[in-house]
């Protein structure tokens, strides 16, 4: 398995504001309940980018509050498959 890279707390806060980006759009399609190839690419990108983020050990070992994410990433992949 290839070694994970090191992001130093500056890094870490920019890809923690482009996470919250991607919640901000999970919840905007899931009220907007608008469901087609597009929305569902869009859908699924979005949390696969959260997924991987959180799978950083300097993002999920870092003092940010990752709920949000978690969040997101449950209620993203249940408004695909609803």
């Amino acid at each position: 398995m290839p070694s994970q890279p090191h992001f130093t707390p500056e890094e870490v806060e920019k890809h923690v504001h482009g996470m919250d980006a991607s919640v901000d759009l999970i919840n905007k399609l899931i009220q907007e309940n608008v469901k087609n190839q597009e929305t569902l690419d869009t859908m699924s990108r979005n949390v696969r980018h959260l997924e991987i983020m959180l799978a950083f050990d300097d993002i999920k070992n870092s003092e940010w509050d990752l709920a949000a994410y978690n969040t997101a990433i449950t209620n993203g992949t249940a408004w695909m498959t609803a």
